[in-house]
């Protein structure tokens, strides 16, 4: 008696490739969040950066530093900004992540000589 040629994949050969597959997705997974938090944190400077050039360039205007309904501050979808301490001389522009995830870069702050907290958070 002769065997007949198999046509396809045997059940093995598939639970096999679905079983590699969920390894793959589950070690690429945890990676991919940290990448896209990495990249959230990355444009929130960008932006609190871009709006302290906006401070600079009112000041140069204006005499004084702009409060935050005189600025157009950019949209943000994770992080509100605001503006605190603003007089004469100084500001401090603080980005705070919205929602109830407290982490150790929830909070950004650059004020007018760009000291920058927390430090960990902007290397």
């Amino acid at each position: 008696m002769r065997w007949k040629e198999q046509k396809g994949y045997s059940l093995i050969e598939t639970i096999m490739a679905l079983a590699i597959t969920g390894i793959v997705a589950a070690l690429a997974v945890p990676s991919y969040q940290v990448y896209m938090e990495r990249s959230a944190l990355r444009q929130v400077q960008l932006k609190l950066i871009a709006l302290q050039t906006m401070q600079e360039r009112f000041r140069l205007v204006n005499g004084t530093y702009a409060k935050i309904d005189e600025l157009t501050p950019p949209e943000m979808e994770e992080y509100t900004v605001r503006v605190e301490n603003v007089d004469l001389f100084t500001y401090t522009l603080i980005a705070e992540r919205k929602g109830s995830q407290q982490q150790e870069c929830s909070t950004l702050t650059i004020d007018h000589v760009s000291i920058r907290t927390p430090e960990s958070c902007w290397d």
